[in-house]
């Protein structure tokens, strides 16, 4: 937070209720919690495949050891977290939730930058496009 007096300007930290003022606004890491009811909603919805990877998913965030897991576990985790657990989802990549499905089924490479350009082909504007890509290969895999 930039602060002015005098004609100086100072970064003065944010507050506590500044920073955690909207928590679902915040590109965070899903719980384990949360992995579970993805895993639920994709059984209740047939999708075994998604329930097994957000099954993994809820294990890896249990854990302090991150063990490595084969690419298409982890994005097939992803893919399930934006179809059934869209509580979870960072309240500004939300409402381009089906957007970035087909998007993802399209990027040519799981990076930040292919999956932003693939993300604005499928029509998201660029500012959550890079916010999803980021969110994505930052946080989710």
């Amino acid at each position: 937070m930039l602060a002015s007096t005098a004609g100086i300007t100072a970064f003065t930290p944010p507050t506590w209720a500044q920073t955690h003022k909207d928590e679902e606004s915040t590109l965070r890491p899903l719980t384990a919690d949360e992995w579970r009811q993805i895993e639920k909603a994709a059984l209740d919805a047939g999708d075994k495949e998604s329930a097994d990877a957000a099954a993994e998913a809820a294990a890896r965030a249990e854990s302090t050891i991150t063990p490595r897991v084969i690419p298409t576990a982890i994005k097939q985790a992803a893919k399930a977290a934006l179809r059934y657990g869209r509580g979870a989802i960072p309240k500004p990549i939300r409402p381009y939730t089906d957007k970035i499905l087909e998007g993802l089924d399209n990027a040519n490479a799981w990076t930040e930058a292919a999956l932003t350009t693939s993300f604005m082909s499928a029509g998201i504007p660029p500012d959550v496009s890079q916010q999803a890509a980021w969110w994505l290969t930052n946080i989710v895999v």
